[in-house]
């Protein structure tokens, strides 16, 4: 390593110790990396700090990152009253540096601070010019990105031929038969017996004989078994909360493993808002369970969530619309509730005594009269003793139901009489 590279590594460094947010778990690669692009110069190295990533099935969890210093080229650096001033336009008051005896500065700025004027990570200051020939423009560019889990052979002698997990303290590893842990002096923490171990936000994760559970580094079982520790990048779940399955029964587990729903639950939903769960129990009903209190609000014998507010529920034999809440929105007195969603509107189907009607918004938009509704085009075709018209989403009919046959082209609704006469409707207002 040359002077320059010395003085890079230096300033790289210094800024990744100024970013972490715990820099006694920073650990540097004994590597570096110098590239440069027609319009670039960068800096580079791999560095152990706080893991990072996510929880969810094939996401990448990690301490192992790729810092990186970038300088974009100039011919020279842009002088003002005797001091470099930054492509950011900063120059400085010429009074005001030679009091501090200052012609050089450097200023290192966070790339992925996302603001219009991120501060300055870190800056330096010299009275003579600096030694890189390639970044001496006066600002730089700071990044750290996640790489793959990567051993640093200056702690980690043994070559595996898998590394799941590595910080600068241990390393969840494979031997080419079985999972285990090492530590960075190649002693080993938990034995290589395990199908698989992962580690991320929850913890340690290790199977053996096709179940699951934690573990620490003296390889003490930290909770209950079970056949799936379910990640799904979709979860609507709290980073806190982990989905759980042991045989047909399905649970919640937080960050110390304990179980937060009582047993006979063998679905679980996570619902956008208010904190609920929508389940389903051994006896076929379904509830909603709150994750403040984790106790029971209320059942049915079926709970369909339709928005955010809404719930389809049923209870013997009989349906209704009720809040998230359970307030009654429409009554359970009805034979069946369907739905129906044109332009990106949900509409809901009523049916009482064998007839429909089309509700929305907490109110019927047609009477009980139809024996048939349906989407068609971007309205509603209705049938009523085998005729058929349109309506549309405010429940104002736009073809009378009496035609055999209806087709939509260009601008225009052909309602057929039979099979060859027709009445032609406008079709571009109903859009």
């Amino acid at each position: 390593m040359n002077n320059e590279e010395k003085w890079m590594y230096e300033l790289l460094k210094k800024s990744i110790l100024r970013k972490s947010k715990d820099s006694g778990e920073v650990h540097f690669f004994p590597i570096y990396k110098v590239s440069e692009t027609p319009d670039s110069y960068s800096f580079s190295t791999i560095i152990y700090d706080l893991p990072s990533g996510s929880n969810c099935a094939g996401g990448l969890y990690t301490s192992t990152y790729s810092a990186n210093l970038i300088s974009k080229k100039i011919i020279e650096p842009k002088i003002k009253n005797g001091i470099v001033a930054s492509s950011y336009g900063r120059g400085s008051d010429k009074k005001a540096e030679e009091n501090r005896n200052i012609t050089y500065a450097i200023e290192i700025y966070d790339q992925d601070d996302t603001r219009m004027h991120p501060p300055v990570l870190y800056s330096k200051y010299s009275d003579k010019p600096f030694p890189s020939s390639g970044f001496k423009n006066g600002t730089m560019s700071y990044s750290v990105f996640k790489i793959e889990n990567k051993l640093d052979p200056s702690l980690y002698k043994t070559v595996y031929p898998s590394v799941r997990y590595a910080n600068k303290n241990f390393a969840v590893v494979s031997n080419g038969t079985a999972f285990g842990i090492v530590n960075n002096k190649d002693e080993t923490l938990v034995p290589f017996q395990y199908q698989m171990i992962k580690n991320d936000g929850f913890g340690i994760q290790a199977t053996e004989k096709g179940k699951s559970f934690f573990i620490d580094l003296r390889n003490k079982k930290l909770s209950k078994e079970y056949d799936n520790i379910i990640r799904t990048c979709f979860s609507s779940y709290k980073d806190n909360q982990l989905e759980v399955r042991a045989g047909k029964n399905v649970n919640i587990i937080d960050l110390h493993y304990q179980e937060k729903l009582g047993p006979g639950y063998t679905s679980l939903q996570a619902l956008s808002l208010k904190n609920r769960l929508l389940t389903k129990k051994e006896n076929g009903k379904q509830a909603i369970v709150s994750t403040e209190t984790w106790k029971e609000l209320y059942s049915y014998n079926t709970i369909e969530n339709m928005d955010y507010e809404t719930m389809l529920v049923s209870d013997h034999g009989k349906y209704g619309l009720v809040s998230v809440d359970d307030k009654k929105i429409l009554d359970l007195i009805y034979d069946h509730i369907g739905y129906l969603i044109t332009s990106s509107q949900l509409f809901y189907v009523v049916k009482q005594n064998n007839a429909l009607a089309l509700y929305k918004d907490k109110k019927f938009l047609t009477g009980f009269d139809y024996d048939s509704i349906t989407n068609f085009d971007s309205v509603f075709k209705v049938e009523k003793k085998g005729k058929f018209g349109l309506i549309n989403g405010k429940g104002e009919v736009i073809v009378p139901v009496k035609y055999v046959r209806i087709t939509a082209e260009k601008g225009e609704y052909y309602a057929y009489k039979n099979s060859e006469k027709f009445d032609q409707y406008d079709r571009k207002e109903n859009y």
